[in-house]
């Protein structure tokens, strides 16, 4: 209901409306939800969200494949304008490995894979785990770490998936962190992953961002426009979404050659100075801003 006031409150002073969606609700209650949620709910966001984006003079989104659902949601004279998220690069930054591991507590000489972020079921962290076990078959002195999850209906399972499959000692489930301590963990690692499931093709994952501003190689699923600045930058590996031992053959394959993961993280951190820091963002913005603001 709150995202109906900026909506009111733009057509009472008759100034322009701009919308920026990064995610469609409806889209997560329809389609990820199932039964759990009441058909009233679901059919109120829906129209919601509707009238907010046909009633916006313009919107933003963070994805071609989000602006692709909005195009259905607000009709095809919609002004759509993509602009991609970014990272913090003064927070997200490269440290030193050693002395950030031991500020946390994390084994200084292991090999290390990280994941931050949400813990829902479309993140694939089930099918990281899955991967892992397959993973320390080969490799067996790599350590997991899981930061992140705070309110998800999923996050108590992922242990319980640990333990059935005999990784529970090798896995570190971190609870959710303040933001500046979660650019330690990324420092930590040796490699980063974000194991996205299909179906998430119109994501725009902060975490990736995140990660390749930290100066890591990263192992991520290979969804269309995040995928697509990994891919052209060559900062890592792109593996098919929810499959178990392809992320375990990309994983060990980097975790093999140190070199390679320097070369890796080095062109990621190169990729977000270039083009993809908030500042990035927020130019893309005001230029938007600015046009809409001409005389017609």
């Amino acid at each position: 209901w709150l995202g109906l006031l900026p909506l009111l409150t733009a057509r009472r002073l008759g100034i322009p409306y701009v919308a920026e969606f990064n995610g469609l609700r409806y889209w997560g209650l329809w389609s990820q939800s199932g039964i759990r949620d009441s058909i009233w709910k679901k059919a109120i966001v829906s129209n919601l969200e509707r009238l907010c984006a046909r009633l916006a003079d313009v919107i933003i989104s963070p994805s071609q494949g989000l602006a692709e659902r909005l195009r259905e949601l607000a009709g095809k004279s919609a002004q759509i304008f993509v602009v991609p998220n970014g990272a913090d690069h003064t927070v997200f930054r490269p440290l030193p490995q050693p002395e950030v591991r031991e500020k946390l507590g994390l084994p200084k000489s292991l090999p290390l894979i990280v994941y931050t972020g949400g813990l829902q079921a479309w993140q694939g962290v089930d099918v990281l785990l899955h991967a892992f076990a397959l993973l320390i078959s080969q490799m067996p002195y790599c350590r997991l770490i899981i930061v992140g999850g705070q309110n998800e209906r999923d996050r108590e399972k992922y242990p319980k998936i640990a333990e059935s499959l005999g990784i529970s000692h090798q896995v570190i489930f971190v609870p959710f962190v303040p933001y500046e301590q979660s650019a330690l963990y990324i420092a930590a690692a040796d490699v980063c992953v974000a194991p996205y499931k299909p179906g998430c093709e119109g994501a725009s994952p902060l975490k990736v961002f995140a990660y390749l501003s930290c100066g890591r190689p990263v192992v991520i699923s290979d969804l269309k426009e995040t995928a697509d600045l990994v891919r052209t930058s060559g900062a890592g590996l792109l593996v098919p979404p929810g499959d178990p031992k392809a992320l375990a053959e990309a994983l060990k394959q980097l975790l093999s050659d140190p070199d390679l993961c320097a070369e890796m993280g080095r062109r990621g951190r190169e990729a977000i100075l270039n083009g993809y820091t908030w500042d990035h963002n927020a130019e893309r913005i005001e230029a938007i801003l600015l046009r809409l603001l001409e005389p017609k």
